[in-house]
């Protein structure tokens, strides 16, 4: 079987998460159809929310027991490092309680160059 690569981010990488949080996950796009399939074959139903069917590779979720997992799809292995990198980068920072900061300061403080020189 092909080796999936994943990457764990969001509040359950970095915090600060909550008995309500979506388990965040980084796929790379080529690895998607083989989740697809797993989930399929398994009767897991996915779902995408408005803003994920907004992006043309916006990602999906799935349900297992009660843990709501969100699969985000990086487009290629730039995407997907560069969600690795920023994903260090928030662990080394305080918990950001305001999801709105939180955001921003992911979205916005990161120079791929820097990323890729460490």
């Amino acid at each position: 079987m092909k080796e999936l690569k994943f990457i764990v981010t969001g509040t359950h990488a970095y915090g600060p998460a909550r008995p309500d949080s979506d388990l965040d996950i980084v796929v790379r796009k080529s690895d998607i159809q083989v989740i697809l399939d797993y989930l399929t074959g398994h009767n897991i139903k996915i779902h995408q929310t408005d803003a994920q069917e907004e992006y043309r590779d916006g990602g999906f979720y799935f349900n297992i027991a009660f843990i709501k997992i969100n699969v985000i799809i990086a487009v290629n292995d730039t995407d997907f490092m560069l969600w690795a990198g920023k994903t260090e980068r928030m662990k080394k920072l305080p918990a950001i309680e305001n999801r709105e900061r939180r955001k921003e300061l992911f979205n916005s403080i990161f120079n791929i160059m820097e990323i890729f020189s460490k």
